[in-house]
């Protein structure tokens, strides 16, 4: 990733790094006013973060710094906002600023948090049901306001939310913790402020239990892998709100809930204008018959505001530049790819008359082993295959996963080899599954299917979700728990 940085004052000078943004006074000086402790800002490909910072140099007077990084991802891979990754961001604000002989005395008035920081990777969330709550809000274009006086807390939620959201970052999202409002936030975490709060961290509870239970849904239903697939052709916010609504609709079908709940909600709550992602218009230009007053100075030019809407169009006009540059990526990558094919083509047509052995002439077609995220394509057809980062939930009772998850797309049935993540137990009965996105379920896979050290040989039919699992053994007795609803 490209990684910049700038160390700001209060007013937005810049003291160090090479960081140089129209838009990075502006946000200096609201980090300041809302005394940020944790910004984070996604944008297209870019991920901007953000804390105001208390430090003093020896024999001066105590001062304020807001310290801004601005990442790039462009063609790789989007990060993944987790407590290790804000924790590193935190230790790059200290090695910084040291380097710049000044001592951080505290982190937005919290004397301690830099000190319980150190070496801690767990959060100090007792639960799931808040998060999940924001998360589902946030993705249905909803603004979350939370209310916090514990500093490592309010960082352990929003760094839980940023985590979940990794799939959907191209689409935009600010968050933030301060201890005062912070306008445009979409979930904030303060700890005063004149807006209605959803959530009261302190105690992990939803102010408003009416739609509460349809917005914990909302944050479950997108952790899916074939969401997560889905947001990866980079949506917008509006995309993502309508596509999470409509999958909202199958789960309430499917649970027997009835229609009009669902509808109540999404009249009461606003939910299908998804604010997020309307058009800022620019205001009509004033129509001035004359000057008045006197010709603004040179110097002046640079404090100008530069307008939301002048940021929109430059974004709109870098993703115009970036898809143009991708699409001709394509394009080289097919080009070579059927140069490649053609080469293949004369080699075989060269070889064949003269006896010549080539690799797989007059053996048994090679089992495609699973790589994560490569293509593999053996004599008799092509196949796709993705490791998911993460496994569907809803894993069925008495059974337990022995493999990874993979996302297999064959041209036509074939024989694929599954790695085991732990040893081959012949006693153990082995089963292959599909995940059925309509039902959120595991079904039971039937044909032909070997079990060995080497790993698991099954036979994949069509595209989909799959993932090797064995029954789960008891504890006690170290029996395994067999269940009777299928078999491999």
């Amino acid at each position: 990733m490209e990684e910049n940085y700038g160390i700001y004052t209060t007013d937005g000078e810049r003291l160090s790094g090479g960081l140089y943004d129209e838009a990075v006074t502006g946000l200096a000086e609201k980090l300041d006013e809302s005394t940020a402790s944790l910004f984070i800002r996604t944008e297209g490909t870019t991920v901007w973060l953000g804390a105001a910072v208390n430090v003093q140099k020896q024999g001066r007077r105590p001062d304020t710094f807001i310290y801004i990084e601005k990442s790039s991802w462009h063609g790789g891979i989007p990060p993944r906002i987790d407590l290790s990754y804000i924790h590193d961001f935190y230790a790059r604000i200290a090695g910084r600023l040291s380097s710049m002989e000044y001592e951080i005395r505290d982190l937005a008035s919290d004397t301690a948090f830099f000190g319980e920081r150190r070496g801690r990777h767990v959060s100090g969330l007792s639960g799931t049901d808040v998060v999940e709550y924001a998360l589902g809000k946030t993705l249905l274009c909803r603004e979350v306001v939370c209310i916090s006086d514990n500093l490592p807390k309010s960082v352990d939620f929003v760094v839980a939310i940023a985590e979940k959201l990794s799939p959907f970052l191209y689409a935009g999202f600010t968050i933030v913790v301060s201890k005062r409002s912070f306008k445009g936030a979409d979930i904030l975490v303060t700890e005063s402020t004149a807006a209605k709060a959803d959530i009261i961290l302190g105690t992990e509870s939803i102010q408003d239990t009416r739609w509460a239970d349809i917005y914990r849904t909302a944050g479950i239903i997108p952790q899916s892998p074939g969401m997560a697939h889905w947001a990866a052709g980079r949506r917008t916010r509006g995309e993502i709100g309508k596509k999470l609504l409509e999958d909202l609709r199958k789960y309430m079908k499917a649970s027997g809930t009835k229609a009009s709940y669902l509808n109540s909600f999404i009249e009461s709550e606003e939910i299908e204008k998804f604010p997020c992602d309307a058009p800022q218009v620019p205001p009509a230009p004033v129509q001035e018959t004359g000057r008045k007053g006197p010709s603004p100075s040179e110097k002046d030019y640079g404090k100008w505001e530069v307008s939301e809407y002048d940021r929109m169009k430059l974004m709109e006009d870098y993703e115009r530049v970036m898809e143009k540059k991708r699409k001709s990526r394509i394009k080289i990558i097919a080009a070579v790819a059927a140069v490649l094919v053609l080469a293949a083509a004369v080699v075989l047509l060269i070889a064949g008359p003269f006896g010549i052995s080539l690799p797989g002439n007059g053996s048994p077609t090679p089992t495609p082993y699973i790589t994560p995220s490569a293509t593999i394509a053996p004599p008799e057809g092509n196949v796709t295959i993705e490791r998911l980062a993460a496994s569907p939930g809803n894993i069925p009772a008495g059974l337990m996963g022995v493999s990874s998850a993979y996302n297999i797309t064959p041209d036509i049935p074939q024989t694929i080899l599954i790695e085991l993540s732990g040893e081959y137990d012949p006693a153990l009965p082995y089963y292959l599954m599909k995940f059925n996105l309509s039902g959120y379920t595991w079904e039971y896979v039937t044909g032909t299917s070997e079990y060995s050290e080497d790993g698991a040989k099954v036979l994949i039919e069509e595209p989909g979700i799959y993932r090797i699992f064995t029954t789960r053994e008891e504890k006690e007795t170290g029996t395994p728990v067999t269940n009777t609803t299928g078999g491999a």
